[in-house]
């Protein structure tokens, strides 16, 4: 595997240029297609549903420090999950784990905010791959008829643009608690915290 990283510009891009595509495809009336472009959809989840676990991350630690413990672990960068191979469902079991999420010093309003809309955001990623996996995954069972296949397709592709509504808000709604600049540097550039 690569160990080149794309730039944040070059991710973005590429993400909303197979977005776009994605997006094109499941409107054709061709079979296919429509597979592909949700095989682009989960492929783009996976990735969102690793934003957030590193979010997530950052908001735990800022927590810790906050209240002036150590660390209780290190941070992963993206490569993490996609070179250990780290599957969406036990991403998103391990962050179910932190739940309710707890603001070191801030109002219950804010943490009861910021617990709705992770938890609607991890439901409707499940739902989007419940669909993903009964029609990839069970596309050759003789109890799936062809009209169930154009069926789960339709509920996979409305599912997955309902998640990236929820994954909007999510992010709306986390990023004030996220790492400031200190924090960055310290957590993602370890080298540096040895001088």
């Amino acid at each position: 595997m690569s160990q080149e990283f794309l730039s944040t510009d070059e991710q973005v891009a590429k993400l909303s240029k197979l977005h776009d595509k994605a997006t094109e495809a499941v409107k054709s009336n061709n079979l296919i297609e429509k597979l592909g472009g949700i095989t682009i959809f989960a492929g783009i989840t996976e990735f969102y549903v690793i934003q957030v676990a590193r979010l997530i991350e950052q908001v735990i630690l800022k927590s810790e420090l906050a209240q002036n413990k150590n660390p209780s672990f290190q941070p992963k960068d993206d490569s993490y999950f996609y070179d250990e191979r780290v599957s969406t469902r036990t991403i998103i079991k391990v962050i179910e784990k932190f739940f309710p999420f707890k603001l070191h010093g801030n109002s219950e309003g804010d943490e009861s905010k910021i617990n709705a809309v992770a938890k609607k955001y991890l439901e409707s990623v499940g739902k989007f791959l419940n669909y993903r996996n009964a029609l990839l995954h069970h596309i050759g069972s003789p109890k799936i008829s062809e009209n169930k296949i154009f069926e789960l397709i339709q509920k996979s592709i409305d599912s997955f643009f309902t998640t990236m509504e929820s994954q909007q808000e999510f992010f709306k709604t986390w990023q004030p608690f996220r790492f400031g600049s200190n924090e960055l540097k310290y957590f993602y550039n370890p080298k540096n915290n040895d001088a």
